[in-house]
C-alpha cells in the first residue's frame, strides 16, 4: 500500500477514536489493540501498529483542541503538515455530530417539535412521549418527566415569578409550536 492515508481510514481511525472515547466515558473497557487489529483487517495493507500511531497523532490533535483525549495513546505530535488539515476536519465533524445536550443529540424541545411535525401539529404529552421513545430508541425517558414544563401554557411557565409579564406566542419562536396541554 502506498504511503497517504486514504480519506476512507482517516474516517475510520477518528470514529473507532471517537467510539473509544464514548466507551470509556460510560465505564466499559475498551480492547485497543483489537480495535487497531479490526481497522487493519477492514483496509487491506495498513498495519494495526499503524493505526496505533494515526490513532496517537489524533490524540495529539485533540490535546491541541482542548478535548479529553485517550488514555493510553499518548499524543504523538509529529503529525504532519499535510495530514493535520485533514484529521482536524474529520475530528471536527465527528465532534459536531456527537455534541449532544444535557439528555442526548438533540434538545428535548427539539424532539417535541419533531413529534409534533409527525403528529399533524397537536398531541397530548403522552402522544409526544411515545413518539420521541419509539423514534429515538436510546433516548432516556427518565429525561421525558418534565416534558410538561415544556408547553406553553404549563404553569411551572406561567406561574413563575420572574414570568411576570406572560411569554408572548406568536413571535415565530421556534417555542410558539409547542403542544397544547391535553
Amino acid at each position: 500500500m502506498s504511503n497517504g492515508w486514504t480519506d476512507a481510514e482517516l474516517a475510520a481511525a477518528v470514529d473507532a477514536y471517537e467510539d473509544m472515547l464514548k466507551r470509556g466515558a460510560a465505564g466499559e473497557k475498551v480492547n485497543k489493540a483489537q480495535v487497531y487489529r479490526d481497522l487493519a483487517a477492514q483496509f487491506v495493507g495498513r498495519t494495526d501498529k499503524a493505526f496505533e500511531y494515526r490513532m496517537q497523532n489524533i490524540s495529539a490533535l485533540y490535546a491541541e483542541l482542548g478535548l479529553p483525549w485517550l488514555a493510553g495513546l499518548k499524543p504523538a505530535v509529529n503529525v504532519g503538515r499535510e495530514m493535520k488539515p485533514r484529521l482536524l476536519k474529520l475530528i471536527q465533524r465527528a465532534n459536531a455530530k456527537s455534541a449532544g445536550f444535557k439528555h442526548g443529540s438533540k434538545r428535548t424541545w427539539e424532539l417535541v417539535l419533531e413529534a409534533l411535525d409527525a403528529c399533524a401539529g397537536n398531541a397530548t404529552r403522552e402522544q409526544v412521549k411515545d413518539w420521541i421513545v419509539s423514534h429515538y430508541p436510546g433516548y432516556n425517558e427518565k429525561n421525558l418527566v418534565d416534558l410538561e414544563m415544556l408547553a406553553v401554557n404549563s404553569t411551572s411557565r406561567t406561574s413563575y415569578n420572574q414570568n411576570a409579564k406572560p411569554r408572548r406566542t406568536d413571535t415565530g419562536s421556534p417555542y410558539d409550536r409547542l403542544y397544547k396541554m391535553g
